[in-house]
């Protein structure tokens, strides 16, 4: 008969406390990184996204780890679970700037400024959230039990700092991508049918057609209101999504009516590639929706969408070849 024996005590029993509480802080917070980035990518359609929306909410985890050191405070029980909850927490924030920056991006081609306006929109809501949620941790300060006490110190201080870290750090990430939510793909109502049918979408999804729209700068036009004028010079193409625009080609008093652009047409497309002065004016004749496309925004918007940006492109070159060659033809006869 075999006998077995193992050492036990109140000092092997404490050390494996410890243990399973440093191990089970590790494995909570893997998990909560890969769920969150899951999450992130799936809702702004790229991995970009999600790795953006972790660097602001793991900052504070550091921070966290940091003050239990500098003051000496134990991993126990109340403390292991600080850095989870507060990222959880935090990312909230991080979620709203993602999402209003995503927004202003599609009216303001300058990244910089939209990452300025963001902060000017959110700036309000995120610090009276984190300083309700920091008031809140706070008042455990009261409690005589020191556990309870070390939670509320540490998250308390833990939501300051995400606080400065999400109105800090996000911008300067944000401004070098452009983002795209799947609740926007998803309830964006397009004539289908038009936009397949364009030389501009041939071969994309639905899916891509979407993304493509909302990663391109969108423009309301009133009636009788000038899109591009006679004259000037811009370096973008236009694609009417809605409503319809007239070319038109002024000769002193007079104007001479070329076309009428209808929802899934464009113009303008040889100033895709740089600047040219335009030859004849484009006004909507009814209120319209139009995006304007240019090479230096679709390579800076799409870089992180690259099956995307390589369809457009193909696209693009097929129509400018297109237009060449019958130019050319009429110049022959």
């Amino acid at each position: 008969m075999r006998c077995h024996s193992k050492l036990t005590g109140k000092n092997l029993m404490i050390n494996r406390a410890a243990e399973s509480l440093f191990s089970g802080q590790v494995d909570s917070l893997i998990m909560l990184i890969i769920v969150i980035f899951l999450i992130m990518s799936f809702l702004f359609t790229s991995p970009m996204a999600g790795l953006i929306s972790l660097v602001p909410n793991l900052i504070p985890v550091v921070f966290c780890f940091g003050v239990m050191g500098l003051f000496g405070i134990p991993l126990n029980p109340g403390t292991a679970t600080v850095a989870a909850i507060a990222v959880g927490i935090a990312i909230d924030d991080t979620i709203h700037l993602m999402t209003r920056y995503g927004e202003i991006c599609r009216v303001e081609p300058d990244q910089f400024k939209s990452s300025i306006l963001t902060i000017r929109g959110e700036a309000v809501p995120v610090i009276s959230t984190s300083i309700s949620l920091a008031c809140g941790f706070a008042t455990l300060l009261l409690s005589g039990f020191n556990i309870v006490f070390q939670f509320g110190v540490l998250a308390a201080s833990t939501m300051i700092f995400a606080l400065f870290s999400d109105l800090l750090v996000s911008p300067l990430l944000l401004r070098f991508v452009r983002l795209v939510g799947m609740w926007d793909i998803v309830a964006m109502k397009i004539n289908k049918d038009v936009l397949i049918n364009s030389p501009l979408f041939k071969g994309m999804s639905i899916y891509q057609i979407k993304k493509a729209i909302l990663l391109s700068q969108l423009h309301e036009f009133k009636n009788q209101e000038i899109v591009i004028r006679q004259g000037e010079k811009t370096g973008k193409m236009y694609l009417v999504l809605s409503g319809k625009i007239d070319i038109v080609r002024e000769n002193g008093d007079k104007e001479i009516k070329i076309q009428t652009m209808n929802p899934g047409e464009f113009f303008g497309e040889v100033a895709f590639a740089g600047e040219i002065e335009r030859i004849a004016t484009a006004r909507a004749i009814e209120y319209s929706e139009v995006i304007s496309l240019d090479s230096d925004s679709i390579e800076k918007s799409l870089r992180f969408y690259p099956r995307i940006g390589k369809k457009l492109f193909e696209n693009i070159c097929r129509i400018l070849s297109l237009r060449l060659a019958q130019t050319s033809e009429r110049l022959s006869q």
